[in-house]
């Protein structure tokens, strides 16, 4: 278990420090959700990939819900 990684940090770290994707305006062709909204620091970013996972919760809490 001390090994496990889940989220490669070095690989994000990497692909943001040599500008494989532009995180500074999400709409750029050159964008990321996860890279971005893991990485970056900027407002813009964190908004859409808050926006992502509070999508993913909603659609789980439905499954349950059909589910239970």
């Amino acid at each position: 278990m001390k090994k496990l990684d889940i989220i490669n940090w070095s690989h994000i770290n990497k692909q943001l420090t040599d500008k494989v994707f532009d995180c500074s305006y999400p709409y750029k062709p050159a964008y990321n959700l996860l890279v971005c909204g893991f990485g970056s620091q900027e407002n813009a970013s964190l908004e859409q990939f808050v926006a992502m996972i509070e999508n993913e919760v909603f659609f789980y809490r439905l499954f349950m819900a059909q589910y239970m």
